[in-house]
């Protein structure tokens, strides 16, 4: 089979860098089940100067710096990154609550040092911080309206957003609008500007509410929070399937950013580098041993990239609905989510699943499409 059968673009555009798993503030809605504390001695073994290379080598064009757990709490890898970042001129962001609560630091410490780092790179620097109900009950949001009025003083060329959630209740953007006298003003479905009384605006994007991890709508309704009634009725037939309201994964999140023409990466602090959302346990190579080149030429040969690639993630939930609906796949099963399918069998059905669903566009050869096919019939 051809290393690339569908043409897909050959550097990602963007690779979301882990500096940890933990996060200091373990909110309880965290979809990643983030553990609140690092154990006495762990850290973790990735390199921020050799991640940095390995990115642009990848010919990628921006670092950010996000993450299953909390980057604040990893302060010289942030740093570090930023630095080496700068100096291969790619841009760099970073994904934040905006606190760390095992290593606090001032607002102005954390924007003169990234900017220090950052040095004389003509790429851009963005910085988004995470707002929404589940965030104010642990920090506040006191913390963001300081956040906004000390990059606006030291760096008001840094691209700054607010990353909120799509649901019915949470009050939290209206809150921290009245923190700084600013105005809402709604964007489409997906997002509000917060205009400043000095006339210039914050973008607050607005994603979906992701049933996985520690996630569920109880867990919505005790704090008076409901997913947006469209969005409801798309969950019903999952929930009706699954049997709980937890751990459907991501049907009501935008579309995942893997198409043909871009593929973004997330490279955990194990190194292991992952086309986003798109691939199970059994194929995640490690940046410290493969360079990106190398890691196409068996990415991309993966019918489970292919389906996120022409279909998202709603062909593989499909199949893995027809699996849990036929009995060979448990009731436990994620249908949302490619990188929780742990069982080898299962991993194999739903391939040849893809292989069947995607042969009339994709350039398989016979012999793949006949081995899928013979799989499925046995």
């Amino acid at each position: 089979m051809p290393d690339n059968p569908l043409g897909i673009v050959a550097s990602p555009v963007r690779g979301y860098v882990w500096p940890t798993f933990r996060c200091s503030i373990g909110c309880a809605h965290c979809n990643f089940s983030s553990l609140p504390r690092l154990e006495r001695g762990q850290r973790e073994t990735i390199d921020p100067v050799q991640i940095a290379d390995w990115l642009a080598e990848a010919k990628a064009r921006t670092l950010i710096l996000c993450g299953g757990g909390e980057p604040l709490d990893e302060p010289e890898f942030c740093e570090r990154a930023i630095r080496r970042a700068g100096e291969h001129s790619l841009n760099v962001g970073i994904y934040t609550s905006g606190v760390s609560l095992s290593r606090p630091q001032a607002v102005e410490d954390y924007v003169e040092t990234w900017r220090a780092a950052l040095g004389s790179s003509h790429a851009w620097f963005a910085l988004r911080l995470s707002i929404d109900t589940f965030h104010a009950e642990r920090i506040g949001i006191a913390h963001l309206a300081e956040w906004i009025t000390v990059v606006r003083r030291l760096a008001p060329d840094w691209r700054l957003s607010l990353r909120g959630l799509s649901l019915d209740g949470d009050m939290s953007v209206s809150e921290l609008a009245g923190e700084l006298g600013a105005d809402l003003v709604p964007q489409g479905k997906r997002s509000v500007r917060l205009n400043l009384k000095d006339g210039t605006g914050i973008t607050v994007e607005r994603t979906g509410f992701v049933l996985d991890g520690r996630a569920s709508l109880e867990q919505l309704a005790r704090r008076g929070l409901r997913i947006p009634a469209a969005q409801g009725e798309s969950l019903a037939s999952w929930t009706r399937l699954v049997g709980r309201t937890r751990r459907i994964g991501r049907p009501l999140s935008r579309r995942l950013p893997v198409a043909k023409t871009r593929v973004d990466l997330e490279i955990h602090s194990d190194s292991a580098v992952h086309v986003l959302e798109s691939q199970a346990f059994d194929l995640r190579l490690s940046s410290r041993s493969h360079t990106w080149r190398e890691m196409t030429d068996l990415y991309y040969r993966d019918p489970l990239i292919h389906a996120v690639v022409i279909a998202g993630l709603a062909l593989v939930a499909q199949c893995l609905r027809e699996a849990i609906e036929s009995g060979v796949a448990d009731r436990g099963t994620v249908p949302f989510s490619i990188e929780q399918i742990r069982d080898p069998a299962l991993l194999d059905r739903v391939t040849a699943m893809v292989v069947m669903a995607l042969e009339t566009v994709v350039p398989y050869p016979s012999e793949v499409s006949a081995r899928a096919a013979a799989f499925l019939c046995a």
